[in-house]
């Protein structure tokens, strides 16, 4: 039985709903960059490092159309079902069966305590920056604050006027980790940023191409971020670097490894991890083949029938990265992991288009969205 919760305006229910007219960012890795919430550009910024921003040597022979084939295999959906786009937007009645009916084949393993234990943590981290005491409040106290990182030290917390991106910055010496967490969407500001729908050039590397509302969004606290960020690893060099978020914060937190790998020779693959939760797709094949170049391990985590991580969809050219976590059970915390280059049909892609926003507020059974 899914736990039901009051919703914020999310991006699951608007991003479908508009294409952004927004002119592509140009390809030049060099190229100004306007902020308009610092008046910086990224002449200001640290320098690529050109070995960190070529392409990837291969990108990815894959299907994309498959998202779409199993659709109509599982489909049609019941009559009178609300839709976003060719998905459901809440799961229709007794569509549970459906979902939950598909058995682990090769390929798909069921992840240890140790990994669902860290996956939960992550969770909890994700969820308190939803929490204003913390953002902006500089308060290291919220109902996970204490679960998931006890001697936090908050570094930073940042939030923009124009398009509402929210996160922080916390040490903790116990744990010898700089994490760095962003907001998910919670406001008709960060919902106007999601519906900017097209793909733009990403300036980095030739030929990648990102979701334009996103990475404008990363844009807004991008200096911010790697200012921040560069005199922390400098004043812990023995720490890990832990990157996470839900929702748009998910997709700015994937847009902030990587900036932070492009320009900063600290972050390795050795030390940083990413972990995200509901993430949309964030950019083309390329990026997507350029994010797994990295080497950066990028554990993806998906509830059940969560609709945002199958939007855009993947039939107008987005594709995921990272391995794919996929939570079965939230009372259980029963936790599938999809062994696939890039996306897999045995996850939680098996499950459209019986697709569900409640479950992109819930997981591991921690509210993602109003500080509960």
């Amino acid at each position: 039985m899914k736990t039901q919760f009051l919703l914020p305006l999310t991006l699951s229910v608007l991003l479908m709903s508009s294409v952004s007219d927004a002119a592509p960012l140009a390809h030049n890795a060099r190229s100004p960059v306007a902020n308009k919430s610092t008046n910086t550009t990224s002449d200001s910024l640290p320098p690529l490092i050109s070995s960190r921003s070529k392409p990837a040597s291969s990108i990815p022979k894959f299907d994309m159309k498959m998202e779409q084939i199993i659709s109509e295999a599982n489909g049609p959906l019941p009559p009178n079902t609300e839709t976003k786009g060719p998905w459901a937007l809440d799961l229709p009645k007794n569509a549970t069966d459906e979902v939950s009916s598909f058995s682990a084949p090769a390929g798909v393993s069921t992840a240890s305590t140790a990994q669902v234990a860290t996956s939960f943590r992550r969770a909890e981290l994700a969820a308190n920056a939803y929490c204003r005491k913390v953002v902006p409040g500089n308060q290291w106290d919220c109902p996970h604050c204490q679960s998931s990182v006890n001697d936090a030290k908050i570094e930073l917390t940042f939030t923009t006027v124009l398009d509402d991106t929210n996160g922080y910055v916390i040490t903790s010496k116990s744990q010898k980790t700089i994490f760095l967490v962003f907001r998910g969407t919670n406001s008709i500001r960060s919902a106007i940023v999601d519906m900017q729908f097209l793909k733009s050039s990403y300036p980095p590397v030739s030929g990648a191409e990102v979701h334009t509302g996103f990475y404008k969004s990363y844009v807004s606290v991008q200096k911010k971020i790697l200012d921040t960020m560069g005199k922390l690893v400098t004043q812990y060099p023995d720490y890990s670097i832990d990157v996470s978020g839900h929702s748009l914060g998910a997709a700015q937190a994937v847009l902030a490894t990587m900036d932070l790998f492009q320009r900063n020779n600290h972050i390795t693959a050795s030390n940083t991890k990413i972990f995200t939760y509901g993430e949309p797709r964030i950019g083309n094949q390329n990026f997507a083949a350029y994010v797994k170049s990295t080497k950066i391990p990028h554990t993806r985590t998906v509830h059940a029938s969560d609709i945002v991580p199958h939007l855009p969809p993947m039939a107008m050219g987005f594709l995921h990265s990272g391995t794919e976590y996929w939570i079965k059970d939230n009372k259980s915390k029963l936790t599938e992991i999809c062994e696939a280059d890039f996306e897999s049909e045995d996850c939680s892609n098996s499950a459209v288009p019986f697709l569900s926003i409640i479950d992109h507020l819930d997981y591991y059974g921690i509210n993602e969205g109003l500080c509960l």
